[in-house]
C-alpha cells in the first residue's frame, strides 16, 4: 500500500510544468510526495515536541507529588532537553549531512519512543522521567535542524520558504497538544498523591503508544529524496560536516545573525518553560497557563504563515524578523502590566499577541541561516542556529530560576520580566549590525551550468574545496561568486 502511495504521488506533477527552464537545458520538477514527506515529518517531530511541554502546567503539581524543588523540576522535565541537545547536536548534523535525512529522521523517531516507554515507569520514581526526558533531548536535533532541509530538499524555489515556515510549525503543534493534553489525565487540585501518580502513568503509556505507531509510519513512508532535484540549490554540492563547520565559523555575518535571531527566537522556550513561576503570583493557575500556551500557539500559526508569506514572496528576510523582532519585544514588556491586573482573559490575549509576533522569527531564521551561509550543509547550519537557541534559552531559564527561587512572588515575576526584555532587547540591538547577504538566492538567480558542466579548472577547485578543510569560504566563493 504504501509503495502505491508512492508511486502515485511521485507521477502525479510529472506533467505540471517544470519550475524554471536554466541555461543548461536542466528542467527541475516538484512532486505531489513531498507533502506526504511534510506531514510524516510532522507527526514524528510531534511526538518529541510533545515530551517537553506536557511539563509546562505541571511543574508545580510534580514539585508536591516528587517532593523535589521547583528548580529540580523545572531542570529534568525540561531544561534537560536544552542540555542535552548540545552534546548531541553535532552528532546528529554529522550524521543527516552524512547518512541522509531518512537516516536522521528514524533514528530521531526510535530515541523518542525509547524515552517515551522509559517514562512509563514514572511511579516507581522521578528519575525515569529524567532519564526519558534524556532520551528525547538528545533525539531533538535529529528534527530541530532539518526543515529547512526538508525544504530545499522537496520543495521547489518559490515555495521554499513558506515549506520551511509550514513544516516547522509542526514543531509549535506538538507546544500546543502538550500544554493541554495534561488536563484529560490529571487532575490539578488533587492533593492524594498516588491519585496523580497513576494518571501521570496514563498519560505516559498513551503517549508511549501513539510515538511507537508514528515510528511505524515513518520507517514505511519516509523518503531521502525525490527522483529529481526541485531546484539550482537542491542539486548543488555543499560542504562536507567538518567543513560547513570551519565555514560558518570563519563567516562573521552569518554567525552574529546565528547568535541574535537564536537569542531572540528562544526567548520563547524561555517564557514557556518559566511562565508558572512568573504568573502564578498574580492568581493565574496551572490549567488556565495550559489553556493560554494551548490558544497562543495556534494564533502563533498566524503570524508565522504570514511572515512566511511575505518572506517568500518578497525576500526580505532580516527586514521581517526584524519587524517581529521589536513589536514583540514592545508586546512583551505589556505581558507583564496585564498579568498585574490577575486578569487570566486580559494576560492570555497580551500572550496570544506575544506568540503572533514572536512565532515568525523561528522559521524565518532557519531559513536565512542556510541562505546566509550556503553552500554550508542545511542540516549542520540548522543544527548549529537551534543548538544556540537552546544553550541561550537555558542561560536565561536557569537565571529567571535562581532569582524566582521556590516562593515566587509579585517581585520575583516583575524581575523574571524584566530580564527577558533585557535579553531580547539586546539580541535586537545586534541583529542591526547584520547585513542581508543572500547567497544561495545569488547562486540560484546566476543560472550557472550544473557541476559537471563545469570547465576542468573550475571543477578541479570545487573537488579540491569538497575534500579539503583548508580555506572553504574563500574558494567557494571565487568559484560561484558569492562574495556580497
Amino acid at each position: 500500500m504504501a509503495q502505491t502511495i508512492e508511486k502515485n504521488m511521485l507521477s502525479s506533477e510529472e506533467t505540471q510544468a517544470p519550475e524554471k527552464k536554466h541555461t543548461d537545458e536542466t528542467t527541475y520538477k516538484v512532486y505531489n510526495y513531498r507533502y506526504i514527506i511534510g506531514c510524516v515529518y510532522s507527526l514524528a517531530a510531534i511526538q518529541n515536541v510533545l515530551m517537553w511541554l506536557i511539563f509546562a502546567p505541571l511543574q508545580t503539581t510534580l514539585k508536591n507529588v516528587y517532593q523535589q524543588s521547583i528548580t529540580m523540576i523545572n531542570l529534568a522535565t525540561m531544561l534537560i532537553s536544552n542540555i542535552s541537545y548540545l552534546p548531541s547536536n553535532f552528532v546528529a548534523s554529522y550524521l543527516i549531512d552524512t547518512y541522509g535525512l531518512r537516516f536522521g529522521i528514524i533514528f530521531g523517531a526510535t530515541l523518542t519512543t525509547i524515552g517515551l516507554w522509559i517514562r512509563c515507569f514514572c511511579k516507581e520514581s522521578f528519575y525515569f522521567i529524567l532519564a526519558g526526558q534524556c532520551f528525547a533531548g538528545i533525539a531533538q536535533p535529529f528534527f530541530y535542524s532539518v526543515p529547512q532541509k526538508i525544504s530545499n530538499t522537496w520543495f521547489n524555489t518559490k515555495e521554499r520558504t513558506l515549506a520551511t515556515t509550514v513544516i516547522s510549525v509542526s514543531l509549535n503543534i506538538g507546544n500546543a497538544f502538550g500544554a493541554f493534553l495534561p488536563q484529560f489525565f490529571i487532575d490539578m487540585d488533587s492533593a492524594e498523591p498516588s491519585i496523580i501518580l497513576n494518571q501521570l502513568k496514563n498519560m505516559m503509556v498513551f503517549m508511549a503508544s501513539m510515538g511507537t505507531i508514528v515510528l511505524g509510519l515513518t520507517i514505511i513512508l519516509f523518503k531521502e529524496k525525490p527522483p529529481t532535484p526541485p531546484s539550482k540549490s537542491a542539486s548543488a554540492v555543499k560542504y562536507s560536516f567538518k567543513a560547513s563547520l570551519k565555514a560558518l565559523f570563519k563567516d562573521k555575518n552569518s554567525m552574529l545573525f546565528l547568535l541574535s535571531s537564536s537569542a531572540i527566537a528562544g526567548s520563547i522556550f524561555t517564557y514557556s518553560s518559566v511562565i508558572q513561576q512568573l504568573v502564578e503570583p498574580f492568581k493565574i493557575n496551572g490549567q488556565q497557563i495550559g489553556n493560554i500556551i494551548f490558544i497562543a500557539i495556534f494564533v502563533g500559526f498566524i503570524g508565522a504563515g504570514i511572515g512566511g508569506a511575505y518572506v517568500n514572496k518578497t525576500k526580505k528576510y532580516k527586514p521581517v524578523i526584524t519587524f517581529f523582532a521589536i513589536m514583540s519585544a514592545i508586546v512583551l514588556v505589556g505581558n507583564y502590566f496585564c498579568a498585574t491586573t490577575q486578569n487570566v482573559y486580559i494576560f492570555g490575549a497580551s500572550f496570544c499577541l506575544y506568540s503572533f509576533l514572536i512565532s515568525p522569527v523561528m522559521p524565518l531564521s532557519m531559513e536565512t541561516i542556510v541562505e546566509y551561509s550556503f553552500p554550508v550543509a542545511e542540516a549542520t547550519a540548522g543544527g548549529l542556529w537551534f543548538g544556540s537557541t537552546q544553550l541561550l534559552a537555558t542561560g536565561d531559564s536557569l537565571a529567571i530560576n535562581s532569582i524566582i527561587g521556590e516562593n515566587p512572588s509579585t517581585e520575583t515575576g516583575k524581575t523574571g520580566f524584566m530580564i527577558m526584555i533585557i535579553y531580547q532587547l539586546i539580541a535586537i540591538s545586534l541583529l542591526f549590525l547584520v547585513k542581508e547577504n543572500l547567497k544561495r538566492s545569488k547562486y540560484e538567480k546566476a543560472g550557472l551550468l550544473e557541476s559537471q558542466r563545469l570547465s576542468s579548472q573550475e571543477s578541479g577547485e570545487r573537488e579540491s574545496v569538497l575534500q579539503s578543510d583548508k580555506e572553504p569560504v574563500i574558494s567557494y566563493a571565487k568559484v560561484y561568486d558569492l562574495t556580497p
